[in-house]
């Protein structure tokens, strides 16, 4: 932002000066390079790329055109033709703009070749002595370039493929989130067949709408997508978030205008089936500063988000999390901290099942390129250290918005890497084999995959004998052999959803003023693969008067 103020206040003394008076009237291309810097400078390349095509067909020695076609095309992933352009300003003229240098470097960066960009990182530093925002993202790059030698040279043991042709498409598609027993999947889509079917002036793509595939349980393979039924998409962006571990809620990014840059939003499904309206979280969640992702806990208590607010951050976007001090409002919004945060950014928080396993993305130095998926674990009260994912889950491309199944061995996450079907894809990652080599004890992958014993499921509902009626109670669950108590609540649809350790026996019990007590003892066991659900309806008697 820095950068751009102090372009347009050296255009404006430029363009008022008296030396400069008359350019801006006599037709010539000096005129039309201007158009263009203010283009870049707000943002549409797509426009100045119109502009900067044209004055390419007749001049072709112009440093300053070919410079600005280059950031064009990088902006808008032309890669190829951005080398080109970089290159080529380059040999017209070397020290005109030695940013040119870093943004080849950037271009390089994305396309693999690492030493070259390294090279020109290296030059735009000789030749930028003065420290700046810029300098340090160069030192940074340099640093992403030789992490992702090292790491492409011990890639981890995973499979990695394209979702589906049903999933993914020519359009951008990105957010995926599954629910915890792995029926679900939920994502955001900019098709043709959006809401409203109108595109965004911004950027010529359609706006953003929130899509649902359900698992075929036979084939094991995910459904046509559709539009979430319901309320919950409009005729504007609507980004899905996360969907929450029980499958009944939806965490939507919806930029409000009025308020700042963006909002979270929740949507609940009723018991028709359909999506509610989104509803702004209550409590000290939204501010007027951008808030992005959102993932609740398997016990529904805590909320994890990513927001920009300023005080007691540590950089751009950093990992909150709050309570829950009621059924629509949440507490006191909490930095994670340095170990988490820093004054790189921060995107994407997921929170496994299991409910102490965190996946993030960041475009920390650590990364290879672009944003990376790194994990951390809540162990003895705090979170330890993030680890990247490695090579090749994470590419020199972008990774962001991970969710992982609750057995672990399987993850799903956007990405605008090679072999996709266009723009941003979902993409699979089979992570059988690291799986069973953590399980086994490997402690170089065992860091990768979510720890301790497998997770199972135990849902259902609460209802009134009498009238059948739903009924919203605590529900207090005992391990039998360590005494370790989970307490939660069926909600306003009588549901209640919990995650636990497999292979153990419980003792569920509820204490309902107006209801004779009820007790039930169950041995919830485990899959190695797949994550086992026990379903019990709760039925309560009521006192007699």
């Amino acid at each position: 932002m820095k950068h751009f103020l102090i372009t347009a206040i050296l255009f404006c003394i430029w363009a008022i000066s008296p030396l400069n008076a008359g350019v801006m009237d006599d037709g010539t291309g000096k005129v039309q390079l201007i158009r263009v810097k203010n283009l870049l400078m707000g943002g549409d390349y797509y426009t100045a790329m119109k502009v900067i095509r044209d004055l390419e067909k007749t001049d072709t020695t112009t440093a300053e055109l070919y410079f600005m076609s280059g950031e064009c095309h990088y902006q808008l992933k032309n890669y190829e033709d951005a080398v080109d352009r970089l290159n080529r300003s380059i040999r017209l003229n070397p020290n005109d703009d030695f940013e040119k240098y870093l943004i080849l470097g950037k271009t390089l960066q994305q396309i693999g070749d690492l030493d070259e960009a390294i090279r020109n990182y290296q030059i735009f530093l000789e030749k930028t002595p003065k420290k700046s925002v810029d300098t340090e993202e160069a030192a940074a790059f340099i640093i992403q370039c030789k992490n992702a030698m090292q790491m492409m040279k011990n890639p981890v043991n995973v499979r990695i493929s394209n979702l589906s042709d049903k999933i993914n498409s020519e359009y951008p598609e990105y957010n995926p989130s599954v629910s915890a027993d792995g029926k679900k999947l939920i994502f955001t889509s900019r098709r043709p067949e959006s809401t409203g079917k109108l595109q965004d002036p911004e950027d010529g793509k359609f706006y953003e709408d929130i899509y649902i595939s359900v698992k075929d349980s036979l084939s094991g393979k995910w459904g046509d997508p559709e539009p979430v039924p319901g309320r919950l998409n409009t005729e504007s962006h609507d980004a899905n978030m996360s969907i929450s571990p029980d499958g009944n809620q939806i965490y939507v990014y919806r930029n409000m205008g009025y308020r700042g840059s963006g909002e979270i939003l929740v949507s609940k499904l009723s018991r028709s089936g359909k999506w509610g309206e989104a509803k702004v979280l209550e409590g000290d969640v939204n501010t007027s500063y951008f808030e992005s992702s959102a993932c609740v806990s398997p016990d529904g208590k805590t909320l994890y988000f990513v927001s920009e607010r300023p005080k007691g951050g540590f950089g751009m976007g950093d990992i909150y999390m709050c309570k829950r001090e009621s059924k629509t409002k949440w507490g006191k919004a909490v930095n994670l901290g340095p170990v988490i945060n820093d004054e790189y950014d921060q995107i994407g928080v997921f929170i496994h099942p299991d409910g102490k396993t965190m996946y993030f993305a960041s475009n920390s130095p650590t990364a290879l390129g672009g944003y990376d998926i790194f994990k951390s674990t809540f162990e003895n009260g705090k979170w330890s250290e993030p680890e990247n994912l490695g090579y090749p889950i994470n590419s020199l491309g972008d990774e962001r918005f991970f969710s992982m199944s609750t057995d672990g061995r399987t993850a799903w996450f956007s990405s605008n890497r090679e072999g996709g079907s266009g723009d941003l894809d979902i993409w699979e990652i089979d992570f059988s084999n690291l799986k069973k080599e953590a399980d086994e004890g490997a402690a170089q992958t065992a860091v990768l995959v979510p720890k301790g014993p497998p997770i199972s499921i135990l849902s259902g509902k609460v209802i009134d004998s009498n009238a059948g009626e739903i009924v919203e109670t605590e529900i207090l669950v005992t391990d039998r052999e360590s005494g370790k108590e989970t307490k939660i609540a069926s909600d306003e649809n009588g549901q209640y959803f919990m995650t636990l350790e497999g292979n153990r026996n419980y003792v569920l019990k509820i204490s309902n003023s107006g209801y004779k007590p009820f007790e039930f003892e169950f041995f919830l066991k485990a899959q190695d693969s797949g994550t086992f659900t026990l379903e019990k309806l709760i039925v309560l008697e009521k006192l007699s008067k």
